[in-house]
């Protein structure tokens, strides 16, 4: 992504990644991150806070949470944590359409009580 100045984001069989930069929960700082995405309709990115199965949320999450206002692949978004459970359901239906591996991810979170949270990325286009 960064070798071509964000002309290209990174595909990983067809699974595609971009870099999350958010602002962090406690430092204030810039904070950036290779995420998986997927889109729900043509506009909004949905991201999963998996963790790759472990037992704690990533850190970006709880920037998120902090900071919802952050960019994926240098667009500018908010960030909105998905908590009705209908919508919930749907969209890890789709992620794991997208990619198989968080099936997994989520039978090892649930092993230790972690429900994998999900994000809908609302543009921020134009905002200043």
């Amino acid at each position: 992504y960064r070798a071509t100045g964000g002309r290209l984001t990174c595909t990983l069989g067809t699974v595609v990644t971009a870099p999350l930069v958010t602002t962090g929960a406690r430092s204030g700082r810039p904070r950036e991150a290779q995420v998986t995405y997927f889109h729900d309709g043509p506009d909004d990115p949905i991201v999963v806070a998996s963790n790759y199965g472990g037992p704690k949320h990533p850190q970006w999450y709880y920037n998120l949470i902090a900071h919802p206002e952050c960019e994926l692949g240098g667009e500018r978004f908010t960030a909105g944590e998905i908590t009705d459970p209908d919508e919930y359901a749907r969209l890890f239906a789709l992620a794991e359409q997208v990619y198989a591996g968080w099936r997994d991810y989520r039978a090892m979170t649930t092993a230790v009580g972690r429900r994998i949270p999900v994000f809908r990325l609302e543009s921020r286009a134009g905002a200043t």
